[in-house]
């Protein structure tokens, strides 16, 4: 069967692409290799993988999970393939904005 190249968009930062990455390695889904390419604001993990309708799905719910797991409004998943290049924007529906004024509230105010 012919390989793609799956790449999910992590939030840079923690350990989320780690998790990711491992996730990818200890699934269901066999991927013949897998790399983490650290970037801002988003970290790149790539694998290559069976290209089939059931290796889509997959990623496309790794991108679903990494949202929720990073509070993220949207992951991005990318598959490169003899077909061509396919994007996948996986929304978060639980996301939750928070306060770009966090810092400033009572109990940080003295960090100031």
């Amino acid at each position: 069967m012919a390989k793609a190249k799956y790449t999910v968009y992590v939030p840079a930062g923690g350990n989320v692409s780690r998790a990711v990455r491992r996730y990818i390695e200890s699934g269901i889904v066999p991927v013949e290799t897998s790399q983490i390419t650290s970037g801002q604001p988003w970290d790149a993990v790539t694998a290559y993988a069976d290209d089939s309708p059931e290796t889509d799905s997959h990623f496309k719910q790794i991108g679903t999970y990494t949202g929720e797991a990073a509070n993220a409004q949207a992951v991005t998943v990318i598959k490169e393939s003899k077909q061509g290049i396919q994007t996948w924007q996986m929304r978060n529906h639980n996301y939750s904005p928070q306060s770009v004024h966090e810092d400033l509230s009572p109990e940080r105010a003295g960090n100031l």
